[in-house]
């Protein structure tokens, strides 16, 4: 898998403590997408199965409490075979699957295209459809806009379970890069990373949805 980033315990990615990973590479580009560092299919870092279960079972270890994994970007669906894989895994640790695409469900299931069945038969939620910059949505959590969708493939969660707002957490490592993930307006993250600059010596800010 072609990897951008993980976040190995987050708790504004979906309902509940989850385990989240952003692969790289991403064929939509929408305008004023959150992640646009996420675009590059020659980014990121490639990494093996083996690897994401090590650092999945890893995260277990340390945080019991996580219920589940979210798959995000750049796009899922662009690398469908490993993240189904992946999702795979999750579902035989007992955990629950929430994948982010900017595919609508019904391209989905139109262009059917290799390993996509796959991903979608191992997702509980699937949130769907391109992020549309003029249709901003503030209301539903994890949504940037108000075309986006929720589809619950599972009764593993309902309507119920997506009521918390939206949050972004934010983490520097000890080289002083500062990684932000969640969900917030571009302009509100800019604001916020220029507040940090003045505070701190920041290397780098990497964003996620």
């Amino acid at each position: 898998m072609r990897l951008g980033l993980v976040r190995s315990h987050t708790l504004v990615e979906g309902p509940g403590a989850r385990f989240a990973l952003w692969v790289q590479g991403c064929p939509l580009r929408c305008i004023g997408c959150f992640n646009p560092h996420f675009f590059d299919f020659d980014g990121g870092t490639k990494v093996s199965q083996a690897e994401l279960h090590s650092l999945l079972e890893q995260a277990l270890r340390e945080h019991p409490e996580i219920e589940g994994i979210t798959l995000l970007g750049g796009e899922p669906f662009s690398q469908a075979e490993e993240c189904s894989l992946f999702a795979e895994h999750a579902k035989l640790l007992g955990l629950s699957v929430l994948t982010f695409t900017g595919y609508t469900q019904e391209a989905i299931n139109k262009k059917n295209l290799p390993h996509w069945q796959e991903l979608v038969s191992v997702t509980d939620v699937l949130v769907a459809g391109p992020f549309l910059q003029h249709k901003v949505d503030k209301t539903r959590p994890w949504l940037g806009s108000t075309n986006q969708e929720y589809h619950f493939l599972t009764p593993r969660y309902t309507m119920e379970d997506f009521g918390e707002p939206d949050g972004i957490e934010i983490s520097i490592d000890q080289e002083g890069k500062v990684v932000i993930n969640g969900w917030a307006e571009t302009t509100e993250v800019n604001s916020l990373i220029r507040g940090l600059e003045g505070a701190i010596t920041v290397s780098s800010a990497e964003t996620g949805p």
